[in-house]
């Protein structure tokens, strides 16, 4: 299996996909908003749907455990790829569980080449609003000194100064950029053949 293979959908096969992909994200940007929580009942399920409707799809109707396995890899291929994006910056705090869980899930639906695109429409968006919430509650000026007293003493200091964590009215969701960030990449599937506006 190549790792720019993509997998074959007919259109009805896609649609269902794409189905249970809309559900996730609006449940998923829903909890996220409102309880600042992604659900294990949400993503471990939306990423068992997707390695067991990709094993299917990619056996065309069929039984050939080949063609089974060449699904399941598939869609394990992005389950991983979702679950590497986030890692390191789970494992140092700066982004929740549920987060991580989305994105495997969403990989494993959708492949790697989908996850990694809306993820990068996701950042690019979760910056953007951040930048924004900052500057109208006044604080933008301090988090970019914060931000360049950090890497002057990385890079000049040789050590990191100590950063105190924001007050709980700077947060922002991430999930919620992380879905509507899926969703650019949905639209851009639908209307260019593919997610990305660049060729690999």
């Amino acid at each position: 299996m190549s790792f720019f293979q993509t997998c074959p959908l007919s259109p009805v096969e896609a649609i269902v996909i794409n189905a249970v992909l809309c559900v996730v994200l609006a449940v998923a940007t829903y909890t996220d908003a409102t309880r600042a929580k992604i659900y294990n009942l949400l993503t471990f399920p939306a990423m068992l749907s997707g390695l067991l409707l990709n094993a299917l799809l990619w056996s065309e109707g069929g039984v050939a455990l080949g063609a089974v396995l060449t699904g399941l890899k598939w869609a394990g291929m992005g389950l991983a790829v979702g679950f590497g994006l986030l890692l390191v910056p789970f494992w140092l705090g700066g982004t929740k569980a549920g987060d991580v869980k989305l994105l495997m899930a969403v990989g494993a639906l959708k492949g790697w080449e989908f996850v990694l695109v809306g993820f990068l429409y996701g950042a690019v968006l979760f910056g953007v609003a951040a930048t924004l919430i900052l500057a109208r509650r006044g604080k933008l000026g301090r988090t970019l000194s914060n931000i360049s007293n950090y890497f002057y003493g990385l890079a000049v200091l040789q050590s990191a100064p100590e950063l105190s964590p924001p007050a709980d009215d700077s947060k922002y969701p991430y999930g919620i950029s992380l879905c509507l960030g899926f969703v650019l990449a949905l639209a851009l599937q639908y209307t260019l053949g593919r997610p990305n506006f660049w060729q690999w």
